[in-house]
């Protein structure tokens, strides 16, 4: 493996689709839903066959660097990149890449979200080491595409084009023709019948070159911090008191993903879930004979279909179905499960201790 192979993890939210368990100081990728580890957690430790944590950076925000401190006191402290303020994920990327171009002008980098899961870890490896391959050898972007395994508009597309073939390079790698938004049911189910289409799970790798020259080309507000940024750590820190606030709120995929054209789709050989909302995390718990997902102190009667984490207290449920039930010690959830999707609605509109 290369030592100038780094990745870089986007840790933000705001902690909204998962209330009540999560909160503003506490998203999803502090959350130990799967097992006793954190997301994040379990993000770094994919890592770790492909490089050490010296090279695996976080950007995020000071209250959560300061959770992920705690929970991983052996990760490099200096390696939390902290946002002045959020400028969503284009901000992210230019500070992340830049410092770590700052550090290793020959870095390969890799983007990755925290709060994602995946099973399958030796394929992930596998796909990603490729990856970095592809990425080092060509001035391409890469992205790792998921093939479908349903018909979902929850999520974006990648259509790829023609194959590509690299020596040494065993995963299949294709060049990318167009990002897709999230399609309506009619056009996702067309996307997976052409076969062409994969889903977009925000997983990017470039040289730190490639990323430069690609703000360059389409961002150049985002060029002109990229420079300040690696200009070294004294004009990076009035860069980030001055300049910072400055920036467009605009995510990576408008700013830089929908405007390039030289880009490569690496497909992905492993299980993945973006775990978005309660409905997607019921998937995980195994069901009753009434399509019940119960954890905690739970009673059900003529009941189906229904996902119900408890708390400390007991609940009951009596002639209901397709329910969410979230219980904690301060608030308790009770939604539809076709409503899931709107959580963050409802945390909008309560006090801010609770949020």
């Amino acid at each position: 493996m290369s030592s100038h192979w780094h990745a870089l993890i986007m840790a933000g939210g705001k902690g909204e689709r998962f209330w009540p368990w999560s909160r503003g100081h506490r998203p999803k990728q502090l959350l130990p839903l799967f097992g006793k580890a954190t997301l994040i957690e379990q993000t770094v430790a994919r890592l770790l066959p492909l490089m050490p944590r010296k090279r695996i950076w976080i950007v995020t925000n000071a209250s959560q660097a300061r959770a992920m401190a705690r929970r991983m006191p052996r990760f490099p402290k200096d390696h939390f990149l902290v946002e002045p303020v959020g400028r969503d994920s284009s901000g992210a990327v230019m500070l992340g890449c830049a410092t770590i171009a700052r550090r290793d002008p020959r870095a390969v980098m890799a983007l990755l979200p925290a709060d994602h899961l995946i099973h399958d870890v030796r394929a992930y490896v596998r796909a990603l080491a490729d990856s970095f391959r592809v990425a080092e050898r060509t001035p391409c972007i890469v992205t790792l595409g998921i093939k479908p395994t349903s018909a979902s508009s929850a999520y974006g597309y990648i259509e790829r084009a023609g194959p590509m073939r690299l020596p040494g390079v065993r995963t299949r790698i294709f060049h990318g023709r167009r990002f897709l938004e999230k399609p309506n049911a009619a056009a996702a189910a067309r996307f997976v019948r052409s076969g062409r289409h994969v889903w977009n799970a925000g997983m990017f790798l470039w040289s730190a070159t490639t990323i430069r020259d690609a703000f360059r080309a389409h961002s150049p507000v985002h060029a002109a911090g990229w420079d300040a940024l690696v200009a070294g750590p004294r004009q990076a820190a009035a860069y980030l008191r001055r300049g910072w606030r400055a920036l467009p709120k605009i995510s990576i995929d408008y700013s830089v993903m929908e405007k390039t054209r030289n880009f490569a789709v690496v497909e992905g050989g492993f299980d993945w879930d973006d775990v978005g909302s309660w409905t997607a995390l019921a998937k995980h718990f195994p069901p009753d004979k009434t399509g019940n997902r119960l954890r905690g102190r739970v009673v059900s009667v003529n009941s189906r279909d229904c996902l119900v984490l408890g708390g400390t207290r007991a609940i009951g449920l009596l002639g209901v179905r397709d329910l969410i039930v979230v219980q904690t010690e301060d608030a308790t959830l009770v939604c539809a499960r076709d409503a899931a999707q709107r959580v963050k609605e409802l945390v909008k509109l309560l006090p801010a201790k609770l949020r």
